[in-house]
């Protein structure tokens, strides 16, 4: 759902709309109550409250009816049919407000279709321990691709970066590049299983600076390896499906202005073909009708997410599901008789199908599966009729310890509740200790909200984040704690620092620090608030820089070149050192060293800490005389290290799969992200509509 009110009224009441401030406050405060906080009983009261104190004024009072109508269908309380048919009878003035009532009638007065008695949902795989070395299973990855028998299941090793394959009859799990992120240039994602199930088409995405976003193609057992499209810069790239046929690849674009467009590129002449633009947000899922004539997808384009229908030449296109919720995820059945998809018009998600037939939907939309689990991914169908999804049962949170001892040697800790889901991403304490700042977002959703909460996991501030802004790295506030700045790129895929109040969640600055093509990492704040200390790493050249920046005048004020060997910088809690974890590529075959030095800001004075093969991630203890870190292939114990005396000790011997994110000011609490989740693999059988034929024959 949107999280700008602004977006939400203009695409409820239209433009050239006039109404008085009173009715326009309450109108607003509704939409919010419906939309961003999902509570419709008291959306209700307030659309309720407009048509008695504003009847005068038709339009807005017509509208608030509707709105109460689509929160009461949303309820699925039988309300609905009596505010709808209200709408027609006290409102004919109000044209563009009876089509929509007279949809939702529609929408009701539907005629159930017969379902299969026998429908059945099981669990088919659920997630376990990792083995270090291991393949990952296909729960790995919520974007696996199954083959038509439901037999083979294609995904990415998150662990590694590579493309696996699971036979689920024979048990056979096999890596297809044999890669990992400590030697890899690349990694990949979005597999697509060919028509045939012999080929994989898949997004390949660099992990070294140079290199390039492409499409590649290859057959399941590796060797046939072959780029059929290059997005020439770091762009985002969606692989969707094949045409059936297996001539083309259907993907997603993002344009140099953020756009989205839906494109085919040809295996033979690797020629793209554009076929529709969206917007700002790429679909869930796109993907060919059996008979290769049409293409079904969502978006937002039209404001919340509906589902669409284009012919396979980009011609002709129409809207194809549009209910008072959200519809995403459209999935074809093998035979094309029916297309699935999700919507969570009741007010949470269900699983629905609808009829086709050469393009045009045969009947109503018929509910299959109610409360499927809002963090559910429909991935295939197989020619039996079985529909494979993946859903996080419970997601990834923050763990707190409380240190009752802060000595190396003996720590003790007391572990708090777990914290709220986030998103994967560093939780940062605030400099009172007492709050935790870090990002959060549904597994849907590609919005993000910048959270505050207590230690106990209260929300004490949300500040919504505009979708266009793509990976969000990890706020920190600033040592007044006015200020909460973090790394976004915006629409046209450029870096950006955006600086926030944290007292009122106000945007107070969007600037690059960059004049040339780069990235760069905030990494903390000058104790007078005023600075903010950067890493800068210019693509051209390959340098790094550390680089102190004015937030007020947005200008460079120090700038220091680091050693092009420098991967990874950490700035010390009370500003006086700057940590970097060094390496070079190693030749073939050889395993990568990393060497761990201290840089002064006082004085520019570098010495060597520690050599051997250091984790990349590195946290700072409070006193800023001690570093926290974990080694390769040593990912349970987590370590402390002197920097003033070089003696390393065990700080936890068995991190139980967490990863330290911060530490808080006073030292008494650590955070941890436990990145760990229950996820299961569904299938879903018997569950396709009955035939006419069928239930003549009962």
């Amino acid at each position: 759902m949107k999280v700008l009110v602004s977006t939400v009224l203009f695409l409820v009441l239209g433009t050239g709309t006039t109404l008085t401030q009173n009715g326009y406050d309450l109108f607003q405060q509704a939409l919010v109550k419906e939309r961003v906080h999902g509570d419709l009983e008291e959306a209700i009261q307030l659309y309720q409250r407009i048509v008695e104190t504003h009847a005068n004024q038709r339009e807005l009072a017509a509208k608030a009816l509707l709105q109460m109508g689509q929160c009461y269908e949303k309820l699925g309380k039988q309300q609905a049919r009596k505010i709808y048919q209200q709408v027609l009878e006290e409102y004919s003035d109000q044209p563009k407000v009876l089509v929509l009532a007279r949809e939702g009638l529609s929408r009701l007065t539907v005629e159930p279709t017969p379902l299969p008695p026998t429908m059945t949902v099981r669990e088919f795989m659920r997630s376990g321990e990792q083995r270090q070395g291991e393949v990952s299973g296909p729960t790995n990855d919520r974007f696996f691709d199954v083959s038509s028998d439901g037999q083979i299941f294609v995904y990415t090793d998150w662990g590694t970066g590579d493309l696996a394959i699971k036979n689920v009859a024979t048990g056979e799990v096999r890596a297809l590049y044999g890669i990992d992120w400590g030697s890899t240039k690349e990694f990949f994602e979005n597999p697509v299983l060919s028509p045939d199930d012999k080929k994989v088409a898949y997004v390949r995405y660099p992990n070294r600076a140079g290199l390039t976003t492409r499409i590649d193609v290859d057959s399941i057992e590796g060797g046939n390896r072959e780029t059929v499209y290059d997005s020439n810069d770091s762009g985002n790239l969606g692989s969707h499906d094949w045409s059936r046929d297996g001539e083309n690849i259907l993907i997603s674009i993002q344009a140099a202005d953020g756009s989205v467009f839906l494109a085919t590129v040809s295996l033979k002449d690797k020629k793209m073909q554009r076929l529709v633009t969206l917007n700002w947000e790429g679909p869930q899922r796109a993907q060919y009708s059996p008979d290769g004539q049409f293409i079904a997808y969502d978006s937002t384009k039209g404001g919340d997410r509906k589902i669409y229908l284009i012919s396979a030449d980009g011609a002709q296109e129409r809207i194809l599901v549009d209910s008072p919720g959200e519809d995403d995820s459209p999935l074809w059945t093998r035979d094309g008789r029916f297309l699935l998809f999700r919507s969570n018009r009741s007010g949470k998600w269900d699983l629905y199908a609808l009829g086709i037939k050469n393009g045009q939907p045969t009947g109503h939309e018929v509910l299959i599966k109610s409360n499927l689990g809002s963090a559910t991914f429909l991935r295939g169908v197989t020619t039996k009729g079985q529909l494979f999804y993946h859903e996080t049962a419970s997601g990834p949170g923050i763990v707190l310890m409380e240190r009752t001892n802060k000595t190396a040697k003996n720590a003790q800790f007391r572990s708090l509740p777990k914290i709220l889901a986030t998103e994967n991403k560093r939780s940062n304490f605030a400099p009172d200790g007492k709050r935790l700042v870090y990002l959060s977002r549904s597994p849907q959703s590609k919005s993000r909200k910048v959270r505050i909460t207590n230690l106990e996991g209260k929300i004490l501030k949300e500040i919504p984040l505009e979708p266009q802004f793509g990976s969000v790295g990890y706020p920190i506030f600033s040592p007044d704690a006015k200020k909460i700045v973090f790394r976004v790129y915006d629409a046209k895929r450029e870096a950006k620092i955006m600086v926030l109040s944290a007292e009122t969640g106000t945007l107070l600055k969007l600037f690059s620090p960059l004049e040339q093509k780069g990235h760069f990492f905030p990494l903390g704040w000058s104790q007078d608030s005023r600075l903010l200390y950067v890493f800068l790493v210019k693509s051209e050249a390959g340098e790094r820089f550390l680089a102190a920046i004015d937030v007020e005048t947005e200008k460079v004020m120090e700038s220091t070149l680091l050693s092009q060997n420098v991967r990874r910088a950490k700035l010390s809690p009370d500003g006086n050192y700057l940590v970097m974890l060094s390496s070079t590529d190693p030749p073939p075959g050889r395993e990568r060293k990393t060497q761990l030095v201290l840089r002064s800001l006082k004085d520019g004075s570098e010495k060597l800490l520690k050599e051997g093969q250091i984790g990349h991630q590195i946290v700072w203890d409070f006193d800023s005389r001690h570093l926290f870190y974990r080694k390769v292939k040593d990912e349970k114990r987590l370590y402390r290290f002197s920097i003033e005396t070089g003696e390393e000790a065990i700080f936890l011997a068995d991190l139980k799969g967490l990863n330290l994110s911060a530490v808080s000011p006073d030292g008494k609490y650590l955070a941890f992200q436990n990145n760990q989740s229950d996820i299961r693999i569904w299938v879903l059988e018997n569950f396709l509509p009955e035939s006419k034929e069928q239930i003549a024959s009962r």
